[in-house]
């Protein structure tokens, strides 16, 4: 047993921890505007739909564009609440509170190396190890956006190709938002707009 190994598993647990704390932070943001939208969309039906009542000659177009709306909520609120997101943080966020605590006992393994038999440092090692894979098997996988955005805080790991990749997905996150936002008013324009 040596203190390259301990080393090298100590590197590859705070790497894990990191992007494990990217992916919760990620999941939070996500269902953050994942309920600002369904609160968006509720709140343009109950428009269209007062609008509706007030505009007779316009009437069965906007309760037409009222009923597909609501069943695109319908289906979106459903589709969002099968994601688990507030489950899948509570889980992440035991899991990196576990690596942590597994950082922990191999740092003080690292520090007992040389009074321990090298019998003993191997048994304690192989136990940190599968208690590490066994947190692994007991959580979601981080994803490659999370690694990548641990990446660019590493000097040693990042790259100018990262930037641009992370960046790119950023502004494409974006316009994903700009077009969720804007979507609800399009069937109103093409009608009202003679389109």
């Amino acid at each position: 047993m040596n203190d390259k190994m301990v080393k090298a598993l100590i590197n590859k647990i705070w790497i894990t921890r990191k992007c494990r704390i990217n992916t919760s932070e990620r999941l939070i943001l996500t269902n953050r505007i994942a309920q600002i939208f369904t609160n968006y969309y509720s709140i343009v039906i109950l428009s269209i739909s007062i609008w509706s009542l007030y505009s007779s000659s316009e009437s069965n177009h906007l309760s037409f564009i009222s009923v597909i709306a609501s069943l695109f909520l319908l289906v979106g609120s459903i589709g969002v609440n099968s994601l688990n997101y507030k489950e899948r943080i509570v889980n992440l966020r035991s899991c990196y509170i576990k690596l942590d605590g597994l950082l922990t006992d191999l740092e003080i393994l690292q520090h007992q190396l040389s009074r321990l038999s090298n019998e003993e440092s191997i048994k304690k090692f192989e136990r940190i190890s599968d208690n590490y894979n066994a947190i692994l098997e007991s959580v979601e996988n981080h994803s490659s956006y999370d690694y990548l955005k641990f990446k660019i805080t590493q000097k040693e790991y990042r790259h100018w190709f990262d930037y641009l990749k992370l960046y790119l997905l950023k502004f494409l996150f974006v316009i994903l938002i700009l077009l969720l936002t804007i979507i609800p008013f399009s069937p109103i324009i093409i009608i009202y707009g003679g389109i």
